[in-house]
């Protein structure tokens, strides 16, 4: 979903996306194993606002590589709504996600393009425009839900993203972006494992041009420069909306 208000109706965004990573890194940030990994998957996410509410649907197709071994197909969709606050100096959008196990996941595969395991995600959006500086934010915490079939609940997470872009032309917006991402232990059958908590911080910035009124495209850099536990590398992500 997007945190700025927008005209009532339907909208189609599609967020084409390429992940690299060489390495997975210990509990203190180092090199743990070298590693190639690579991700190509498409989201395909339909929205419907309407007044002060919205829903989100979206359905991601792709691969993930991992050392030779892949996994593809449709994978975990996820579901939202959402319910713009009462606030006019900005605004804020709550909202609730959940992700269904949908993807492929076999427990003896050792790569899997889904995760076998229901996530929720209370959410919130922040937009604000100032004179030529437009800023969004998101905080939303992820409660993992243990895996029926392995077992494993990784550790629930709290994500936050913010970007500032500035208005070179009227169409054309550009400017930073942050991620961080800070988990807990992940458990096995209800034992917690020490150590296994993911934290990760990631810098880059986006491009955002309006093609027409109703089309929209945006481009997305991003580099993991810490992470523990998880693998290290770089996110390329881009974005066609359009609204009929």
């Amino acid at each position: 979903m997007q945190g700025a208000r927008l005209p009532d109706g339907s909208y189609l965004a599609t967020y084409p996306g390429w992940y690299s990573a060489d390495e997975i890194t210990d509990k203190d940030g180092d090199t743990a194993v070298k590693a190639d990994i690579a991700m190509h998957a498409v989201k395909f996410n339909y929205l419907y606002y309407w007044g002060d509410y919205g829903i989100s649907v979206i359905v991601p197709v792709g691969k993930i590589e991992v050392n030779g071994t892949e996994s593809s197909g449709v994978g975990d969709i996820e579901l939202g709504a959402g319910w713009f606050l009462p606030v006019k100096s900005v605004d804020l959008l709550a909202a609730l996600f959940v992700d269904l196990p949908t993807g492929p996941y076999d427990k003896a595969d050792r790569v899997n393009f889904g995760t076998g395991q229901w996530d929720i995600g209370p959410t919130l959006y922040l937009s604000k425009r100032i004179n030529k500086f437009q800023i969004d934010a998101i905080t939303r915490y992820n409660f993992h839900i243990e895996n029926g079939e392995s077992g494993w609940k990784p550790g629930n997470e709290f994500y936050a993203e913010a970007t500032v872009n500035y208005a070179i032309t009227p169409r054309l917006w550009a400017g930073p972006s942050v991620i961080y991402v800070k988990g807990a232990d992940g458990e096995l059958d209800g034992v917690r494992f020490d150590n296994t908590a993911t934290t990760s911080l990631s810098l880059g910035g986006e491009v955002f041009y309006a093609l027409t009124r109703k089309t929209v495209l945006l481009l997305s850099v991003m580099e993991e420069v810490e992470v523990e536990n998880g693998s290290k590398g770089r996110l390329i992500l881009g974005r066609i909306s359009y609204f009929f």
